[in-house]
């Protein structure tokens, strides 16, 4: 087989491959042996019939282009082998000719990168200061949560649940019928359109109304924006929201361990909004370093690289949509995108997140960093559980995968240590703030 080997632009070389006749009987006799058998031959057994019939039978072209499907890749790995290139992402055939066989590939190399120094890097973020008044409303969404509607003989109010029979139309198309439907009511609230359930407000059990509302410019329904619907209403029921009494027989019943009392509560609130805003200050100074250090580096990388990456995007997302019953083509439709549009936004994230994996890779070596064993044990051990049921492969794939992700980590935890320099003042004074209310008081 003679093969040449071309640099090209965009860290690829292009192989050219001229494959020789014992090469290709090859994969033609594998794909007779593979085809033979399933085709029914006059004159003999399924499967039983010689070669040289089902060669007659299948006819030398049809098999020739079946012997391609496994040809070509076995030829493309040899020429790559043969020649010790590092290939990082599935080539492609950009020409072929069959007789005789010869096929052009692009093959994609390790993407590379020039960092600029980054020693100059600050970053003044800080914590968000958690108050009590920080605390409270995460008290009250908690009650909120725990709150039970409860049927009331009481005319509709805000923040009530009306339910209700509607029947809405725009001249003679209908906008919505619906039956012993709940509606929560909210000024503003834009459900079914803006100003529906204003109209609903104090109305009593039994009664109905009439009334008219102007649909907005914006509305989802384009032939109906910008004209009045016609709403008849009849309230079946109403409900009010009963939060609970925030007190210890409160706080026990949420079951938390070591939580009995509301001031147990508060703390264990306070000490979970600090964790969180630490997790979030982590996740800020992550992004700002690798969106910072993506705008001074140049890159070059191969587009099989990207599109590869847009492949597994696309397959990712159409795996998801599977989930809900949903095909590619009906969410489409509905986020009102074609193909070209939804594959062109794709391309754009899939070249972010391949520019940020390597700005990554890269700064795990610039950093030096090379996780002790220990630690990618204790890791495996989170996340199995002590369970050792993974076979050898999936240990060694997790165990990688966890190198790379602890490599990423203590590169990020290093810049950091170095860079973050948090602005104090802010809270400073609302430390001196708090004293001097505790001193007046």
């Amino acid at each position: 087989m003679k093969i040449t080997v071309e640099d090209s632009t965009n860290r690829e070389k292009i192989l050219h491959m001229e494959v020789d006749d014992d090469r290709l009987e090859k994969h033609v006799k594998q794909a007779i042996k593979h085809h033979g058998k399933n085709v029914n031959i006059p004159g003999f057994r399924k499967g039983k019939a010689p070669s040289s019939i089902v060669e007659n039978f299948l006819g030398r072209n049809w098999l020739v282009n079946k012997a391609l499907e496994s040809l070509i890749p076995d030829v493309i790995q040899y020429a790559i082998d043969e020649h010790k290139i590092t290939a990082v992402a599935t080539p492609k055939v950009t020409k072929l000719d069959v007789d005789p066989v010869r096929l052009e590939a692009r093959v994609a190399l390790e993407p590379e990168v020039v960092i600029d120094d980054y020693s100059d890097l600050v970053f003044d973020d800080s914590t968000e200061t958690i108050d009590e008044k920080k605390v409270q409303l995460s008290i009250d969404q908690l009650l909120e949560a725990q709150a039970i509607w409860q049927p009331v003989e009481k005319p509709v109010g805000d923040g009530y649940m009306a339910i209700i029979d509607c029947a809405g139309a725009v001249g003679d198309d209908e906008l919505m019928s619906v039956k012993s439907t709940e509606f929560i009511i909210s000024p503003g609230n834009p459900i079914p359109v803006p100003g529906f359930t204003e109209e609903l407000l104090d109305l009593k059990i039994g009664e109905k109304k009439q009334f008219n509302v102007l649909i907005p410019d914006d509305f989802t329904r384009e032939e109906f924006r910008n004209k009045q619907a016609n709403f008849n209403v009849n309230i079946i029921g109403i409900k009010e929201k009963i939060l609970p009494e925030l007190n210890n027989e409160f706080v026990v019943s949420l079951g938390e361990e070591d939580i009995h009392t509301v001031d147990s509560l508060r703390n264990r609130i306070e000490s979970n909004l600090k964790i969180q805003s630490e997790d979030q200050l982590r996740r800020t100074l992550e992004e700002k370093i690798i969106e910072t250090l993506i705008d001074r580096s140049t890159f070059d990388i191969s587009p099989l690289i990207v599109e590869r990456e847009v492949d597994q995007m696309v397959e990712n997302q159409k795996q998801s949509l599977e989930r809900y019953k949903l095909d590619f083509d009906s969410y489409l439709e509905r986020i009102g995108q074609t193909q070209d549009d939804f594959m062109n936004q794709t391309k754009e994230s899939a070249e972010n997140r391949v520019k940020r994996s390597i700005i990554m890779d890269k700064l795990v070596e610039i950093e030096n960093i090379k996780p002790e064993p220990e630690d990618i044990d204790n890791e495996m051990n989170l996340i199995t559980k002590g369970d050792t049921g993974l076979s050898k492969k999936d240990n060694i794939i997790q165990r990688e995968n966890l190198k790379i992700m602890l490599s990423r980590k203590g590169a990020l935890d290093a810049i950091i240590s170095r860079t973050h320099k948090p602005n104090t003042e802010d809270k400073k004074k609302t430390s001196n703030s708090k004293k001097d209310n505790k001193k007046s008081e």
